[in-house]
């Protein structure tokens, strides 16, 4: 297995075991992302190949040392969940009820990665999910004059109030979008099992 193979499982080891931490995390407040041309104005859609771009992770333990690319986590379904701010009340609605059924709808992160993406700075991110235990990997997507550079890429961010609507994608293991949620709708209990639905269309039979 190549290098480049490895490093999203020692992301998530990472996030996941606090000795792993401690060896493999250096807390920085530098975010570095780099993205792709968005095909679309509103971003993409169910079919299209997930819109490229690099990103630092965030965990509860704190900022991961090295960036890596969406494209790196090919052959894992990745979940991209873009949201407004960290603490607020939708938001903590939303990653509250991820952390409270990651087994469930996430298969206890067994091949599935999930990615919150807001404009909060990365330290506050780190804050928010290690008070709140979130095991899930976010990003900060308000780096200077990027600011807001990967949710332009998936039709999230909203340049008039300069955050990130709250949407969804699930990106199977071949790196083609397969389910879409426009907006994700955090008090309906059908948006969870929906989002459940589409993860477990991802996973190969006996998994």
């Amino acid at each position: 297995m190549s290098a480049v193979r490895l490093f999203p499982l020692l992301a998530l080891y990472a996030a996941a075991s606090p000795l792993a931490a401690q060896t493999s995390i250096t807390v920085t407040a530098t975010t570095t992302t780099s993205v792709t041309p968005a095909p679309r104005a509103d971003g993409p859609n169910v079919g299209d190949i997930a819109p490229d771009f690099t990103f630092t992770g965030v965990t509860r333990y704190g900022i991961l040392r090295d960036a890596t690319k969406l494209s790196d986590l090919r052959g894992q379904t990745v979940v991209i969940a873009f949201f407004p701010g960290a603490r607020t009340p939708g938001c903590t609605i939303q990653m509250e009820k991820y952390r409270d059924n990651y087994a469930k709808l996430f298969h206890n992160g067994t091949n599935v990665v999930v990615l919150g993406i807001s404009v909060d700075p990365d330290t506050a991110l780190s804050s928010w999910a290690h008070d709140a235990h979130f095991p899930m990997l976010f990003t900060s997507d308000g780096g200077g004059d990027a600011k807001g550079a990967i949710g332009t890429l998936y039709g999230a961010y909203n340049t008039t109030y300069q955050i990130e609507q709250r949407l969804l994608y699930v990106v199977g293991p071949d790196g083609k979008i397969v389910y879409v949620a426009k907006p994700f709708n955090v008090s309906k209990p059908e948006s969870y099992t929906a989002l459940a639905d589409a993860i477990q269309k991802t996973i190969p039979p006996g998994r």
